[in-house]
């Protein structure tokens, strides 16, 4: 008969397991596959400048930079961070000429702005998390509807009548099953 001792070894070598799996699994389709360094450096960049530009409140950055991935890893959207946040009327900051700029010249670590420097470990994190601990993955949009108010005087965006709101986070509205 086993000793309480090597029971709970065992139990926590299958728990180790069990997270590992669940964390480092085998990859599925919806998995980013980085052929070198720089290119996930470069992915990590704009999907920051994205969040950081989006929100100022902590909350949403996360929720942010996995609808960058999921439009990333989706057949609709191009397949690297920069292409999906230049996309023409996506993000709101980069349809400024001059913030556009003034967004791009921000790099990590260089930028010792606090809202970067988080929103950039945001983005490494939702690139580098396996797509299974994606707390939204069927989400490709959202707004901002005082930004929307204030700065389109719309109410909504066109779209959102034809998604799904997935949930609301403060004033923002995140959206599945946009087409």
């Amino acid at each position: 008969m086993p000793s309480s001792l090597t029971f709970w070894k065992w139990v926590m070598i299958f728990t180790v397991g069990v997270l590992t799996g669940l964390w480092f699994g085998v990859p599925d389709r919806q998995e980013r596959n980085f052929d070198n360094k720089t290119r996930f450096h470069e992915d990590a960049q704009w999907i920051a400048r994205a969040v950081y530009s989006e929100s100022k409140t902590f909350s949403n950055y996360e929720y942010i930079a996995w609808t960058i991935r999921n439009r990333m890893a989706s057949d609709q959207y191009p397949d690297d961070a920069r292409s999906v946040v230049l996309q023409e009327d996506q993000f709101s900051a980069f349809r400024n000429p001059e913030k556009r700029e003034k967004l791009s010249e921000m790099t990590y670590p260089e930028t010792k702005n606090t809202y970067f420097r988080r929103a950039y470990r945001i983005a490494l994190y939702a690139l580098n998390a396996n797509y299974r601990m994606n707390p939204m993955k069927a989400v490709r949009h959202f707004y901002m509807e005082d930004t929307l108010k204030e700065v389109h005087g719309k109410e909504k965006p066109h779209w959102a009548n034809a998604g799904t709101l997935y949930f609301e986070n403060g004033q923002t509205r995140y959206y599945k099953n946009v087409r």
